[in-house]
């Protein structure tokens, strides 16, 4: 499977590495977040009101990824939900349904790695990311100035 196009805007931030040609017309949507979505567990509304502020600060959030961001939150639920069936049937011993779960659990991290790397939401993924500035280091006083 060819590995998936990277956003002009992200090759940018990189410094354009691969020196190929940019996408001058690639689609910018508006860094708005989008609204929570409706029937969401507490685990994904918890890591959905956890990231949401965070990512729309770095502007990796935009008003049309609400469905992905969704997908993430939503399988952040499950793996939370399936470890601890796993916990529980460990506890109990029943064989069968223990690698029942275990595969529950497998897939649903698969899924968060995937979701996340969206996101930038691994070391990995997050090293090949530069938010903001023209790719000078920002002045340490600047820095110090901007959190006050």
């Amino acid at each position: 499977m060819p590995r998936p196009k990277k956003p002009t805007e992200l090759k940018v931030l990189e410094g354009n590495p691969g020196k190929r040609p940019l996408n001058k017309r690639e689609p910018k949507p508006d860094p708005v977040s989008p609204d929570m979505p409706p029937g969401m567990d507490y685990y994904a509304k918890q890591k959905w009101e956890e990231l949401q502020p965070k990512l729309e600060r770095l502007g990796v959030l935009t008003e049309i990824d609400g469905d992905l961001f969704e997908a993430y939150c939503r399988a952040y639920g499950r793996y939370r939900r399936a470890n601890q069936r796993l916990e529980q049937l460990a506890k109990s011993d029943i064989e069968a349904d223990w690698r029942k779960v275990e595969i529950s659990v497998e897939k649903a991290e698969s899924s968060l790695r995937l979701l996340a790397n969206e996101f930038g939401l691994g070391p990995a993924s997050r090293a090949k990311i530069s938010v903001g500035g023209d790719g000078e280091p920002e002045d340490p006083m600047a820095q110090v100035l901007r959190r006050r």
